[in-house]
């Protein structure tokens, strides 16, 4: 047998490349390769679908950037739907799913699914996150689609992660009619112990804002260009942080544009000026809405309009009651100041872009429920 004729030093370096071979497979480096590969695996499986339609960090309406991105995002969602056969929704990117939001996004894809069934609709799924100091891995944004019903609508299966108590906590409804009891059995899947006067004011709110849905919100198509007919309305119920919240939204005209139509020139000026708001803006009639009082459908037990919906505020000091609608936003709440004064109502600035629809939120601790 030859003896190997390698010099000592291009020997010691053929040993350490071996050495450095056996042990650079290490968790981060494999971590890395899978990447790759699921990259690679993505854009090959993209180039098969016609149009992507990546969704924001944050879906979210509670703050005016979110807010127009958000609006953005569901504008181009409608656009898919109406030009391809084929989408792909990316949530790569997307960090947060708040209620008022995510109640919008699930009833944007409830009404486009419903009435395009031809265009077959795929998703990337959100990735795991680390969160926290020891970072613990998180599929919140996937548990969150999971709980709102997203994966069943558009046909693709959910996977079984992990549940976190504030997206367990959410219970959604829809519907065509005013139906009190469907209203009821969702309050009531929140806290059977709820006392009965809680639950009757609570009731009250909601079938108010379910029936304004139903009688108010879509006298004419909504005006996309998408010429849907679809008048349901949405609702989400769930306790959250020690805070009771109810949601109730429409993808109708909105009431900005309902407003002028169902009442008196006389009647919105009036109002108007007793809450001294001098431009008829999309936030201005939202205010004015709640004070209203006549109903399209002049039904006897109806004509109450916004004292139901304003109801919890008289009865509950830590309440609060945002309205969305177009482009208009409207906050009343019991918060105090230091000198022993409510807070004024805020109305917020003009957004940039429609909603195109309304949604209706309450806040109520839950400690107060029992008072």
């Amino acid at each position: 047998m030859k003896k190997s004729t390698l010099s000592p030093e291009l020997k010691k370096k053929i040993d350490n490349k071996r050495h450095w071979r056996t042990i650079r497979h290490t968790k981060a480096h494999e971590e890395a390769r899978l990447q790759r590969r699921r990259e690679k695996r993505y854009r090959g499986q993209r180039s098969l679908w016609a149009f992507e339609v990546k969704a924001p960090s944050n879906i979210s309406l509670y703050h005016p950037r979110d807010h127009e991105r958000t609006v953005r995002f569901l504008e181009e969602l409608r656009r898919s739907f109406s030009r391809y056969r084929r989408i792909r929704l990316c949530f790569q990117d997307t960090k947060q799913i708040t209620a008022a939001g995510g109640l919008l996004f699930i009833a944007e894809i409830d009404r486009l699914c419903t009435h395009y069934p031809a265009v077959k609709v795929d998703c990337t799924r959100p990735p795991r996150r680390l969160n926290g100091k020891f970072k613990n891995e998180s599929y919140l944004i996937e548990s969150v689609l999971n709980q709102i019903g997203f994966f069943k609508l558009i046909g693709k299966p959910e996977r079984s992660v992990p549940s976190y108590p504030n997206v367990s906590c959410w219970h959604l409804s829809q519907g065509r009619v005013a139906e009190g009891s469907i209203a009821g059995s969702l309050i009531n899947q929140v806290d059977g112990k709820l006392p009965p006067i809680a639950k009757q004011r609570l009731y009250r709110g909601a079938i108010e804002a379910i029936s304004n849905c139903v009688d108010h919100a879509y006298p004419t198509m909504r005006p996309d260009g998408l010429n849907i007919s679809d008048d349901r309305w949405w609702m989400f119920v769930g306790i959250s942080a020690g805070k009771l919240i109810v949601i109730v939204c429409d993808l109708g005209v909105g009431i900005p544009s309902t407003v002028p139509k169902n009442y008196s020139k006389a009647s919105v000026r009036a109002v108007l000026e007793f809450l001294n708001i001098s431009k008829p803006t999309d936030s201005g009639l939202i205010h004015a809405s709640t004070y209203l009082s006549k109903t399209r459908t002049k039904m006897k037990h109806r004509g109450k309009g916004g004292k139901d919906i304003r109801e919890l505020l008289d009865h509950y000091a830590g309440a609060a009651l945002v309205i969305y609608s177009n482009k208009g936003c409207f906050k009343d709440g019991n918060k105090m100041t230091r000198s022993g004064t409510k807070h004024a109502v805020a109305l917020k600035d003009e957004q940039k872009k429609s909603i195109k629809g309304t949604v209706i939120e309450w806040t109520i601790p839950v400690g107060e429920l029992s008072l």
